[in-house]
């Protein structure tokens, strides 16, 4: 969409269900993900996609370091976990050692200051790594669920946002401490 949402136009069928999206915050590459490990990039905001190297496991999250060519992809299914590009994509390497290796990745986030990235784990919470994907750490204190479904980090405070199960968190210390984040939010209404 190119009006705010007004009208769409698709702009391509990958032939397999898209799990994950990035528009690079800092060269406007598109990125998406594929349920079967497939990854594509476009620089023409879609107008043509260039398929990369694929991954055989679900990409379920992809995030963009403020390194304009560096790009994180979070891999769901057993024994999965994260690998990333130094180069827009073009290749892949693992990000980390043993201490996030067969995690179930469900969501990634770069703080846009420091650089650190999180990992949202099915399972096992949120896991924090300072040298842009080396090392990995657990950030999981007063953080109640085990599943870490989505990540955002606000640009203008630095404030972490965790979606978890059944709500949200917040953390103004990297993932330090967390505090439930809901005010105002009602549960869902399933009996439609």
């Amino acid at each position: 969409s190119d009006d705010n949402g007004a009208t769409w136009v698709e702009k391509n069928d990958f032939g397999n269900s898209v799990n994950s999206m990035l528009v690079h915050p800092f060269n406007n590459n598109v990125f998406v993900g594929l349920v079967n490990g497939d990854i594509y990039r476009s620089n023409d905001e879609g107008d043509s996609w260039t398929p990369l190297p694929g991954f055989g496991k679900s990409v379920d999250a992809i995030a963009g370091s403020t390194n304009a060519t560096r790009v994180f992809v979070g891999l769901g299914g057993d024994a999965s976990n994260i690998r990333v590009s130094v180069d827009n994509g073009s290749t892949w390497g693992p990000a980390g050692a043993a201490d996030i290796d067969d995690q179930y990745i469900l969501a990634l986030g770069v703080h846009p200051f420091n650089n650190y990235v999180f990992a949202g784990t099915r399972d096992q919470g949120l896991f924090l790594s300072t040298n842009q994907g080396s090392s990995w750490i657990s950030r999981n204190n007063n953080l109640i669920a085990s599943d870490v479904k989505s990540i955002a980090v606000d640009k203008n405070t630095g404030y972490l946002f965790a979606a978890t199960t059944n709500t949200i968190y917040r953390s103004t210390n990297n993932g330090g401490s967390w505090q439930e984040f809901a005010a105002g939010l009602t549960p869902a209404n399933n009996d439609m």
